[in-house]
């Protein structure tokens, strides 16, 4: 990117184009917004907010333009402080313009965009501590109103608009940081679902699976120090919540979690440790049909308090973030499937027939070999043949004792 950010937003566009607003560089918090282009793989400035904002919310509204609300505000030279100003970024002008300020100053809160089009925004920090009380955005009127207060004061914690119209509230840096709640629109009221969370946890993901259910991951404890490994699930025909098959492969928070168009739920990145303290590169994917988390590439750089997002084309966009040592990260990079292509080099083994194929991957990766008789059969229909070997850091091989039983065989890579 041009330039760092961290604890910033990210949204995608009508267009297909990534808008990045906001954040933290080197110098606090900033205006600075870049919008990248999938189509040429580049980024260009675009509107500076007319606030400096980190860790604000920002949500793609119905009719294309983009409501960033709250935040911190914090510059070398000024006093630190939480925001209640909001402001729209119109798309087609690349400019920002200020609406209706909230009724209360927040950061650490989340915004849901309802079905009917009004942006819920609940919780966070505000001046006098963490807020229980929630406005609604209109758009049509670009103000905003009261409506139920939740029945625990949460901040840093998730939000899900679930395919009942329901909107869940769970977790939270709060004195009750188990519970969850549910807002219904049609009343504005918040109702404590009928079983809390198995862990208490904030700065985790929330992801909302095809099945209808929302897998909660990662995150740290209250009063606990260090990241945590814990991820479970939410059910809301039953209100419960249950733990996934197994554990995250490496404790982490403040990291991304993104679901891939093959229904996979990708997480990355974070700190294992404690809040800025060890950023990890380590990725992992999440099988709804399995329960079970299985290491996939790393990104190349370690980060945490980063975005991810997905591409029209399936490729996730990973931007910015901090690492250990004050590092402010400009730095991007994609995972998926359109994201990088592999040179594979093979060779007949005599007198067997067999087929050794050898690339070039990420060191220690996880790769599966895939196989058919056809370049036309979809990807996701070619045979499994198994995990390459690692003859030394990043070189993979691969023996295909089966080739000879075939008069064309060809070859693919997937990670993981």
């Amino acid at each position: 990117m041009p330039g760092p950010h961290y604890w910033h937003s990210a949204t995608l566009l009508p267009s297909g184009q990534v808008l990045i607003a906001g954040g933290y560089d080197d110098a606090g918090s900033t205006t600075n917004a870049e919008l990248y282009n999938p189509a040429t793989k580049s980024w260009t400035m675009t509107g500076g907010m007319n606030d400096p904002r980190g860790a604000s919310t920002a949500t793609l509204l119905t009719n294309g333009q983009v409501l960033a609300a709250g935040g911190f505000f914090s510059q070398l030279g000024y006093p630190f402080g939480i925001l209640a100003s909001a402001e729209l970024y119109n798309p087609a002008t690349g400019a920002w313009t200020k609406t209706g300020s909230m009724a209360n100053a927040r950061s650490g809160h989340t915004a849901t965009l309802l079905p009917n089009g009004q942006v819920l925004v609940a919780g966070g920090n505000g001046d006098a501590g963490t807020l229980t009380n929630c406005e609604l955005y209109d758009p049509s009127t670009g103000t905003w109103s009261a409506t139920g207060g939740m029945n625990v004061p949460r901040a840093f914690h998730v939000a899900t608009l679930l395919p009942n119209g329901l909107a869940l509230a769970a977790g939270g840096d709060t004195n009750n940081p188990s519970t969850s709640e549910l807002y219904d629109p049609a009343t504005r009221t918040w109702t404590i679902t009928t079983n809390p969370m198995i862990t208490n946890c904030f700065l985790s993901t929330a992801t909302l699976l095809p099945n209808g259910q929302v897998l909660v991951a990662g995150g740290y404890r209250s009063n606990v120090p260090g990241a945590i490994s814990n991820a479970e699930l939410f059910d809301p025909a039953t209100q419960t919540w249950t733990a996934s098959a197994t554990p995250l492969n490496m404790a982490r928070g403040e990291h991304t979690a993104i679901l891939l168009p093959d229904g996979l739920v990708l997480v990355a990145g974070g700190y294992s440790n404690s809040e800025y303290v060890g950023a990890v590169s380590s990725a992992e994917t999440y099988n709804p049909a399995t329960g079970i988390w299985t290491l996939t590439n790393q990104m190349s750089s370690p980060r945490g308090d980063f975005t991810a997002t997905t591409l029209t084309n399936g490729d996730v966009l990973v931007a910015g973030g901090y690492a250990d040592l004050g590092t402010f990260l400009a730095a991007t990079e994609l995972y998926g499937p359109n994201s990088t292509t592999l040179n594979l080099n093979g060779t007949m083994l005599e007198p067997s027939g067999a087929f050794q194929l050898g690339f070039a991957a990420f060191p220690h990766s996880v790769n599966t070999l895939l196989s058919s008789t056809s370049l036309a059969q979809p990807p996701p229909d070619w045979a499994q043949l198994g995990a390459p070997g690692e003859l030394s850091p990043g070189l993979f091989f691969f023996t295909d004792t089966e080739a000879t039983n075939y008069p064309a065989r060809y070859y693919r890579v997937r990670s993981p």
